[in-house]
């Protein structure tokens, strides 16, 4: 069984655990998916790709998760803020996810842009994870 899902629910909870990134940069919430009239700013994730590298002995994957933060008025200025935040919070992160082992987790990339025919910034992290079976 993929360890996709539980390293998933890790990520959001230590994000939505993170004070810094709810309350002080004030982010509404974190979706799975772009939310039409959501409360801005807040967090989606975006994309999860999962790769199996397995041996006989265990269940290893790669995963590569791509999270868009989008926000309205205050801009790229208050997407790079929440971006950084959550490098400090992801990469390199000790998270536990249920029946696996997080053997790395590091930020890939970054990118910030307008979202073209609208007032909404859009930036987004990819991050590449390995994980092993427990």
């Amino acid at each position: 069984m993929s360890a996709a899902p539980n390293l998933q629910q890790a990520m959001v909870s230590a994000l939505r655990a993170d004070d810094e990134l709810m309350s002080n940069l004030k982010v509404a919430d974190i979706f799975d998916r772009q939310v039409q009239g959501a409360r801005l700013p807040y967090i989606v994730l975006h994309a999860f790709e999962t790769r199996e590298w397995s041996t006989d002995e265990d269940c290893s994957e790669e995963h590569r998760v791509t999270l868009a933060v989008y926000s309205g008025e205050n801009g790229r200025r208050e997407v790079q803020s929440i971006l950084k935040r959550l490098r400090l919070v992801l990469h390199d992160a000790a998270l536990s996810p249920v029946d696996a082992r997080l053997v790395g987790l590091r930020v890939v990339s970054t990118d910030v842009r307008r979202v073209e025919k609208s007032r909404l910034h859009r930036g987004t992290m990819v991050l590449r994870a390995f994980t092993e079976s427990a």
